[in-house]
């Protein structure tokens, strides 16, 4: 069988033998040219993964929506006469029903109405809308249960926690297909499972498993699109995605506004329902071939590759793969595990400072949209242009990378994310006219929502690009776990609002601020090639700094000629 050829041009000729042999699945990427009709149609079939996270991700505003609401009535004859009996009162009695959480009983003692007796909403209360607009009314938390719909949140990013840990493991160590499939089958069934619960305890079960689930459907799916394509398009790709993710918001905003009317359990088991999509193209999905590289898997790494070529324009028609294309790499020592990742001092200060980034990023992305209602005018409208937002955002952060590093761009959106924050904070504590104050406050806090969607689009393709191909899943599963913990204090930015004003818009700049610093201490991966073993050199720098990466080889640590040390 004839080698793959000419890769210094990212070319295939048959008749030709290569200068050097593939060093990493990448450089077999490269030899193969752009992507063909293989790559695009495994990649569109893996996107289908991001309408279900992105429903499972946002819904929770949907689902917990609080409207005005009043105690529900009394039997007033029996009240009254219970108080005449148990206090000796003599005179008139009314009932106001003006505050929400409490039903006020008044006494006429001298021409005047005064407060006699205050009690609780002991029939429960009544909803603007009705009560199954929301779990939220459904159970009736309010008041003195104010607290726990924002559980309703904090346990599905808990259970997003526990899965970005479990299931990406299970990922770099059983593959990414099997782990994508697992955790489709058992998310959808969560979900759904969520549309029936008869009580707040079993919804929020549900809502953890939902979160503990979906972590390893999307973070898998993720992994495989950047794993099959080069550091030359794999920008565009991830721009691709988070075009898709804004849709899927407004999708999502646009079916909340449909099923305004009805419960809330509709809308939960129709995206529920939509979370099954990605089962519909496992079958035609194959396992990553990066990842079988790494392991060694060489007769699934050469058919997975045949059939690409085969898929190609006619000048790759005739051209096969040596069974020897993935023997230059070894990665079945014992260093090639999530064990090997955790023992690395250097990868740990990367994992400690991509798990901040992410910390942060979560917190303000969805401080963004979970504060949405705050704002003037429709609460779904606004939703849903927070979320167009992301569109034209994902094709001026695809021109930007093209020109400037993942490092750079990521630090510059967050540095605009804390101008935005602090204006359309402190603005409205200004003698200026509230409604231009408003006007100002909103037009910021929609830049904002574009700078901080830009900022995590750009780091969700940065940071897999660091962590080898045998524990990539891991690395950055264990970093987005800060996503989580950020999805657990976002909900509660809004209560911290009605306190203090200006105490979000503070704390989310704080953050913000820090984490630029120490993004300044990790490498640029712009025009690099993924690594494929812990043994072989971190980042290996191209011949040439202007993203051709056709020319770059990776030479294991102890071999390399030159090294570029970042941390």
């Amino acid at each position: 069988m004839n080698v793959l050829e000419d890769t210094s041009r990212g070319n295939i000729q048959s008749g030709q033998r290569s200068a050097r042999q593939p060093r990493s699945f990448e450089d077999v990427c490269i030899a193969m040219g752009p992507p063909g009709r293989y790559q695009l149609v495994q990649i569109i079939m893996l996107l289908t993964c991001i309408f279900p996270m992105a429903f499972g991700s946002l819904k929770y505003g949907f689902i917990s929506i609080l409207p005005d609401f009043v105690c529900s009535a009394i039997n007033e004859t029996e009240v009254f006469e219970k108080l005449h009996k148990t206090d000796n009162n003599t005179f008139p009695l009314s009932v106001s029903y003006n505050d929400s959480c409490k039903i006020q009983i008044l006494r006429n003692k001298s021409g005047t109405w005064e407060k006699y007796k205050t009690i609780h909403c002991i029939n429960g209360y009544d909803y603007v809308g009705g009560n199954d607009v929301s779990f939220v009314t459904e159970w009736d938390l309010v008041c003195d249960q104010e607290g726990i719909p924002e559980l309703a949140q904090t346990v599905i990013a808990l259970g997003g926690f526990v899965g970005s840990i479990f299931f990406n493991v299970l990922a770099d160590e059983y593959g990414r297909w099997k782990t994508i499939v697992s955790s489709t089958i058992l998310t959808t069934a969560a979900e759904i499972a969520t549309a029936f619960a008869p009580e707040i305890y079993s919804f929020l079960t549900l809502r953890f498993f939902a979160g503990l689930f979906g972590s390893g459907m999307y973070i898998s799916c993720y992994v495989m699109i950047i794993e099959m394509i080069t550091s030359k398009y794999r920008v565009m790709m991830s721009m691709v995605g988070s075009a898709l993710w804004s849709l899927g918001v407004v999708m999502l905003s646009g079916m909340a506004y449909a099923f305004r009317n009805y419960s809330w359990r509709e809308l939960q088991l129709y995206t529920g329902i939509i979370c099954s999509l990605p089962l519909f193209f496992m079958y035609f999905i194959n396992e990553s071939a990066s990842w079988l590289y790494s392991v060694g898997d060489k007769p699934r790494v050469e058919k997975i590759i045949e059939k690409s070529l085969k898929l190609l324009t006619s000048v790759f028609q005739d051209v096969q793969v040596q069974h020897d294309v993935v023997e230059n790499i070894d990665t079945k020592g014992e260093s090639n595990n999530s064990l090997g990742l955790l023992k690395s001092k250097k990868y740990l200060i990367i994992i400690g400072i991509a798990w901040f980034s992410f910390f942060t990023n979560e917190a303000a992305y969805s401080g963004f949209y979970l504060t949405a209602s705050t704002l003037v005018g429709n609460f779904y409208l606004n939703i849903a242009v927070l979320a167009l937002v992301g569109v034209p955002g994902a094709f001026i952060n695809w021109v930007s990378l093209k020109f400037k590093g993942r490092r750079f761009m990521t630090i510059a959106f967050i540095a605009m994310t804390i101008i935005c924050l602090l204006i359309s904070t402190f603005i409205l504590d200004a003698n200026i006219d509230m409604e231009t104050a408003n006007k100002v406050s909103l037009s910021f806090f929609i830049l904002g929502k574009f700078a901080i969607s830009s900022c995590y689009n750009t780091l969700f393709l940065y940071i897999p690009e660091i962590f080898p191909t045998c524990v990539r899943t891991t690395g950055f599963g264990i970093s987005s776990t800060g996503a989580t913990v950020g999805a657990c204090v976002a909900p509660y930015l809004l209560p911290f609002k009605q306190i203090v004003s200006w105490g979000p818009g503070t704390f989310l700049a704080a953050c913000c601020c820090l984490t630029v610093l120490l993004l300044l201490k990790l490498p640029e991966t712009k025009g690099k090639q993924l690594v494929s073993a812990l043994n072989y050199s971190f980042i290996t720098e191209s011949d040439n700094s202007n993203d051709d990466e056709d020319s770059i080889d990776r030479l294991p640590r102890g071999k390399r000629e030159r090294e570029h040390t970042h941390l």
